[in-house]
């Protein structure tokens, strides 16, 4: 048992790979982050899209903030998706608020990566503090992940 919890503990303390080597050394990411006044980042698509908040690109940053124990910037994180969450059917998602024009023509899209993400910040910010609202969101947001796409949520 105290194995498991050191297992644990050295898991949550982190991410699982290293956010910042990948965002410097193998895409734009950081080239393309532009922040807004809270310092939320926004990332800047090609035209016609432009500046735009995505919670994917926003939990990533915040995980990122994570591993580098940023907690000041990772908490700003946690409350701008907390925020930005939507109740759906007794769970909470995040939206992509824009159509991705290769992708979804519409604006108020679920992805699954967003969710993902999102659980991943709540639980760390869980982890971190111990506040349960941050696992309660985590546990949501898990829901929101089993909504049949026939339920009214679009999905890609």
């Amino acid at each position: 048992m105290d194995r498991a919890i050191c297992n644990r503990d050295i898991i949550l303390t982190s991410y699982y790979f290293n956010l910042s080597y990948f965002f410097n050394k193998i895409s734009d990411f950081h080239e393309r982050l532009i922040f807004d006044s809270r310092g939320i980042p926004l990332y800047n698509y090609d035209p016609p899209l432009g500046p735009r908040h995505n919670p994917v690109t926003v939990a990533l940053y915040g995980l990122e903030c994570y591993q580098k124990k940023n907690y000041d910037d990772f908490f700003k994180i946690v409350e701008w998706l907390i925020k930005e969450s939507h109740n759906f059917k007794d769970s909470i998602i995040w939206l992509i608020e824009f159509p991705i024009p290769f992708k979804e023509k519409k604006s108020g899209w679920m992805s699954g990566l967003a969710q993902a993400l999102g659980i991943s910040v709540m639980v760390r910010a869980y982890w971190k503090k111990k506040e349960y609202k941050y696992l309660n969101y985590a546990l949501k947001a898990f829901r929101g992940l089993m909504i049949p796409v026939k339920d009214g949520v679009r999905c890609i």
